[in-house]
């Protein structure tokens, strides 16, 4: 018997996580799951030969790989709450929601780069990479809204957030002045909708490619060491009350 998410996999990833396997097309999550993480009682399944480096390894991807999986069910589920409001520019409790939802979605973004940063460099056993000017200009964003979101945000008839990240480049947090509107003269907006789709799609389309290259990489290990987890059927011998307990499991990457 193969180990799966449906009838194994750790409660989120039974009720939201394979919603958003599906949604997003993430199918390289349980095939890694299945091959390198399992469960007996609610911890990843034992490897059936000792090995101190590789477990730690494939439990260190694997809660990475959850810890992705539980931001983009939060991303997905404020875009699609989104969809189903009316912004009022004249209702303050209206507009602090939308000011917290998107901080959120911004932290969780950046959240998601550290951890798909840390993947690369385990499975890649580098010390650092070089940063694009995209990754860079987006921590700037993130930094510089996290203390004066409200000159930043575009309060009219909808709510626009930064689409122009470049402009982040250079700027100063101690020059900012939120009355002088001089200041940001120069910065484009869209609305909140796009972004949290952009946060959506590029992370998606990086971890993608990131599954498939931990796959394979942990493909090699295993084999190297001919080592494998505990099947099913062993856990079911565990569970002898036949309750199925199970468990999964945050750095900087290039979007494209």
């Amino acid at each position: 018997m193969l180990w799966n998410l449906k009838d194994w996999g750790e409660s989120f990833e039974k009720k939201y996580g394979q919603y958003i396997i599906q949604k997003f097309g993430l199918k390289g999550y349980e095939i890694f799951w299945c091959k390198f993480i399992g469960n007996v009682d609610n911890k990843p399944a034992s490897l059936e030969n000792s090995d101190n480096d590789l477990d730690k390894t494939r439990k260190l991807l694997g809660q990475w790989n959850y810890s992705i999986l539980r931001n983009l069910y939060n991303i997905d589920n404020i875009n699609e709450t989104l969809k189903k409001h009316t912004f009022k520019n004249n209702n303050l409790k209206i507009r602090l929601r939308y000011d917290r939802e998107f901080l959120m979605v911004t932290h969780l973004m950046y959240n998601n780069l550290e951890i798909l940063n840390k993947i690369y460099l385990t499975i890649t056993k580098k010390e650092n990479k070089k940063y694009t000017d995209l990754e860079r200009n987006f921590v700037l964003m993130r930094n510089l809204i996290s203390h004066n979101i409200k000159p930043l945000v575009k309060i009219s008839s909808n709510y626009e957030v930064p689409e122009n990240l470049e402009w982040f480049n250079g700027v100063d947090d101690k020059e900012i002045i939120w009355s002088d509107e001089s200041f940001f003269s120069g910065l484009k907006h869209h609305p909140l909708k796009k972004y949290y789709e952009w946060c959506l799609q590029n992370t998606v389309s990086y971890f993608k490619n990131i599954l498939t290259e931990e796959y394979s990489y942990m493909d090699t290990e295993f084999k190297n060491k001919k080592n494998k987890i505990v099947d099913v059927s062993q856990n079911i011998v565990l569970n002898r009350n036949d309750k199925h307990i199970s468990t999964s499991g945050e750095t900087f990457v290039a979007f494209s």
